[in-house]
């Protein structure tokens, strides 16, 4: 009978775990900062919520994890400008994803973090929001792992749209740990709001991304503007995406990747993409107690100036953590000005 009580359901050979209580809410502290955390939000129905900017961004979000956003107006999306209730759905083709293989007492253990589905790891998920409402937190913490995942949203004027995680390992023991982190669905600059609309397939067909490892980035890009009139329609400027504080990691393109990951095979990084949906995505293998990186993304960046920029980052090793550190700290005081201009509580 379709209504009946199971009592204990299986996802193959592991007992799916029932939903945590969930909607709870209140301060906290963290990181010297002070948060309104709701506890286990994912125990609720999905609610859509934003990040304020003190200069020109633009970002909202779905608590599954899907998101838009971009700078001064949807012509320049960083991802798709789309409304609300395709927002709560697109947490399966944009915005974060993360994977794990954790090895740990003679098995490997693959760990999708925010991913929708049934449970089969022991999980808490909580969402923190800063006062001023300029960053946004997601944490997953996974007591049969003994691991915590959490990545945050926030904006620079120099970065762009910063977003920030950090792994923590809860156990008694070190964690061997592969990582596969990044976001998806990317937008080339010159894909308007109109053109998403109605000729996103087209688009896609457009699509070029090219990595660069010794630099930590990639750019992505239309290979040529589509126009109907007969005349040269280059695509001069980019989107560019780059992380920070992973040592060497292996720099994907291709969504093709994911699935290979999530088998258990070999991933192989690609040098350029073309004709297809845009992703940035970091492979590593750590093993640490603790682990921050950044994963950076601007729009409408000329192409030769973010080459020759992240040329000269690139040079200047060991200062781009505490370059992006500064920006972010001009954010917030950019913020707390807008905060006091209009006298409230972002």
């Amino acid at each position: 009978m379709a209504g009946r009580d199971i009592k204990e359901l299986m996802w193959g050979a592991t007992p799916i775990r029932p939903p945590p209580v969930g909607g709870t809410g209140g301060f906290v502290e963290r990181d010297g900062e002070r948060y309104y955390r709701v506890a286990n939000y994912h125990a609720m129905a999905p609610f859509f919520t934003a990040v304020v900017s003190g200069f020109d961004h633009w970002m909202f979000l779905s608590t599954n994890g899907g998101l838009a956003c971009g700078r001064r107006s949807p012509e320049n999306a960083l991802f798709p400008y789309v409304t609300d209730d395709q927002i709560h759905d697109a947490d399966a083709t944009t915005g974060p994803l993360t994977a794990m293989r954790v090895a740990a007492g003679g098995q490997t253990s693959l760990w999708r973090p925010f991913a929708r589905g049934p449970a089969v790891y022991a999980l808490e998920r909580h969402l923190y929001r800063n006062g001023t409402g300029n960053r946004l937190i997601f944490e997953e913490v996974n007591h049969d792992l003994g691991l915590a995942f959490s990545y945050s949203w926030s904006t620079g004027d120099r970065f762009g749209f910063i977003r920030r995680a950090a792994l923590h390992n809860r156990g008694p023991t070190q964690a061997r740990v592969e990582l596969l982190d990044g976001v998806r669905n990317l937008l080339p600059w010159g894909v308007g709001r109109a053109m998403q609309a109605t000729m996103s397939t087209l688009v896609d067909a457009y699509k070029r991304a090219e990595a660069f490892p010794e630099l930590g980035a990639a750019l992505y890009a239309l290979s040529s503007v589509p126009t109907d009139l007969a005349e040269p329609s280059e695509a001069l400027n980019a989107t560019v995406a780059w992380t920070v504080g992973l040592e060497q990691p292996q720099l994907l393109v291709s969504e093709d990747a994911v699935a290979a990951f999530c088998a258990g095979a070999e991933v192989n990084g690609e040098a350029v993409s073309r004709g297809d949906r845009l992703i940035s995505i970091d492979d590593t293998d750590l093993l640490a107690r603790q682990v921050r990186f950044d994963l950076n993304a601007d729009v409408r960046i000329a192409c030769a100036k973010a080459l020759r920029e992240h040329r000269k980052l690139a040079a200047a090793e060991g200062l781009l953590p505490a370059l992006v550190d500064r920006d972010l700290a001009v954010r917030s005081t950019a913020d707390d000005s807008l905060r006091y201009l209009t006298g409230q509580d972002f």
